[in-house]
């Protein structure tokens, strides 16, 4: 049994599904491509660009319904081609051009029209501070239409996502020289270029639309009952709403430096493990209400729908959900749920609606770190829960439960493990590219930590569920049921935070790392995974030792590039 035996869930191969495979990575990869070629080469027309990828598409056509002279390489390289140009357009036309010309011309005042994006804590002046979208300039700064600026206002204004306003202030293109890992460098890959600071608001602030509005309240009410009569552990105050809601910036300096040395702010930002435990936990409820799978999986995508829009639909959570409901969608028609199709095709979804999400950290990290788990994990998974085969030759029937927990516990812990292996593997080279962080203490961490996470999660959504049921007429003592949840999270909450304490302590486990050069780090990853890939082979996939070879690799690169940091 193969890789792909392995996400299928059965020992066919048949037709579809390598046809929907071979399809799904032969469009992804060229329109990717395209994308990277559009965001290097800003002054290519998009129009040109639309036109030759029309061509091709024609061309690969026509080559499809010869019957003469078939030649399946000049189909794929007509087809390929087609889809490259079509990421050259699109990304084009939706990533939003750097305007490096402007970086050496001085500050200028400017009258922006804005739309926020995003709020961050205000400063010790009392400056409110966030990300904004450039809806209108006054001219002559009318090409700063479609840009995002990270703005600054010089009183405390109360501002929430959605929210418009038009503002003067001063207008200057970020450096282009950002260091690796740092703020700066984190704006310039998000597609931030400018900061507009001193900046004087003009007109009243325009309320977001009504349902962002009640979201944004719905929100700030979560965030307030989820740590409401924690004050006795300051330690884990913020944990239970920067992990349900996102809120990272509830977490006070101290802990969010704890939590990145030992590679662990991954729980605390709303990503693919937030969105899927607590999808595995609305689906559990509606499974206990003896729901059909079709009611189930429809109804769990819809209440997860309404949980991205309630936490203001981030990008790593709306990745995370297209992913899963590219994943789930199988089950609603009866088909078998593959990892690898699905994969492919939210990663399409999530470039056609926005491509710049193709230089994104968090994108990078989501999709490397789930392309370790299905190439790596999954197999490793299953061959190390055949090499620690126990009681094959008794039926399974006849077990005594002491037996069967010991079996469960079993596979428990070398899929956990395998699981944990191929996230770090992947993982690892693209942290210590963006973060400077090499933390192999992180493999055991994840391993303890993940199933308390997933019931750390689990009890804030039932407390979030019954603190908003409590919102309701004649509902109000339903919030107590949502104060126990909440209380059972602390518990929780404090566990992780005392481990991770702990943990980090420990010499050797978590260590300062930064490559020579900055893309090597990608290509590292990069390299692993092909990697990865040839070991998949047929021939290749059962000597278990072998497995083991690209972590001593990745060890041994670590391990230098760390003493190359200590020198310098």
């Amino acid at each position: 049994m193969n890789l792909w035996d392995a996400q299928s869930g059965t020992g066919e191969r048949d037709g579809s599904a390598r046809v929907a495979r071979a399809i799904l990575l032969r469009v992804l990869v060229p329109f990717a491509v395209g994308i990277v070629l559009a965001r290097n080469f800003e002054t290519v027309p998009a129009l040109w660009s639309t036109l030759f990828a029309l061509l091709f598409s024609a061309l690969a056509f026509l080559w499809m319904g010869a019957s003469r002279g078939w030649r399946p390489w000049a189909w794929t390289a007509a087809f390929s081609l087609s889809l490259a140009f079509m990421g050259l357009a699109w990304g084009g036309l939706r990533t939003t051009p750097a305007m490096s010309h402007r970086a050496a011309l001085p500050p200028r005042e400017a009258f922006l029209h804005l739309r926020v994006e995003r709020v961050f804590e205000g400063d010790k002046w009392g400056r409110t501070r966030g990300i904004a979208h450039v809806e209108s300039a006054a001219h002559p700064l009318g090409e700063l239409g479609g840009q995002s600026v990270l703005f600054s206002i010089n009183d405390a204004v109360s501002l929430d996502k959605g929210a418009r306003f038009y503002a003067k202030g001063l207008l200057v293109r970020r450096a282009l020289d950002s260091e690796a890992g740092s703020f700066d460098e984190w704006l310039e890959r998000s597609g931030v270029y400018f900061n507009f600071s001193r900046a004087v608001l003009l007109e009243e602030v325009e309320s977001p639309p009504r349902w962002m509005g009640r979201m944004n309240g719905l929100r700030e009410y979560l965030s307030k009952s989820l740590a409401a009569g924690s004050d006795a552990m300051p330690q884990i105050r913020a944990m239970l709403p920067a992990m349900f809601l996102g809120q990272r910036r509830l977490l006070d300096a101290g802990d969010g430096e704890l939590f990145r040395t030992t590679g662990m702010m991954h729980l605390f930002a709303v990503s693919g493990l937030h969105v899927g435990l607590v999808a595995l936990t609305v689906e559990a409820i509606l499974a206990f209400l003896r729901m059909g799978t079709r009611w189930r999986v429809g109804g769990g995508l819809l209440i997860l729908l309404a949980y991205v829009l309630l936490i203001g639909a981030p990008p790593s959570a709306v990745r995370a959900f297209i992913m899963l409901l590219f994943h789930r969608a199988g089950l609603l028609w009866g088909r078998p749920t593959r990892g690898l199709p699905a994969l492919s095709a939210s990663a399409v979804a999530v470039l056609v609606w926005n491509p710049a999400q193709l230089f994104d950290i968090g994108a990078r990290l989501s999709y490397g770190i789930v392309a370790g788990i299905l190439f790596y994990g999954v197999p490793l998974g299953r061959m190390l829960n055949r090499r620690m085969a126990l009681y094959e030759d008794l039926p399974a029937g006849s077990l005594s439960r002491g037996r069967r927990a010991l079996l469960w516990a079993k596979g428990w812990l070398c899929t956990g493990a395998a699981s944990c292996a191929g996230a770090f593997l992947i993982g690892a080279p693209l942290s210590v590219q963006y973060f400077g962080v090499f933390a192999p203490g992180s493999l055991l961490l994840n391993l303890l930590l993940v199933p308390v996470a997933l019931l750390c999660v689990a009890a804030a959504s039932l407390s979030a569920m019954f603190y908003l049921a409590a919102l309701l007429p004649v509902c109000g003592s339903l919030a107590a049921i949502g104060e126990f949840f909440s209380r059972a999270g602390w518990v929780c909450a404090l566990f992780m935070h005392e481990a991770i304490d702990a943990l980090a302590r420990v010499p050797f486990l978590f260590a300062r790392c930064r490559f020579p050069v900055e893309w090597m780090g990608s290509a590292l990853a990069l390299g692993l995974l092909a990697w990865v890939l040839v070991l998949n082979g047929s021939w290749l996939r059962m000597r278990l030792r072998l497995w083991f070879m690209p972590f001593a690799f990745l060890f041994a690169v670590a391990g230098l590039c760390a003493a190359f940091t200590r020198a310098s």
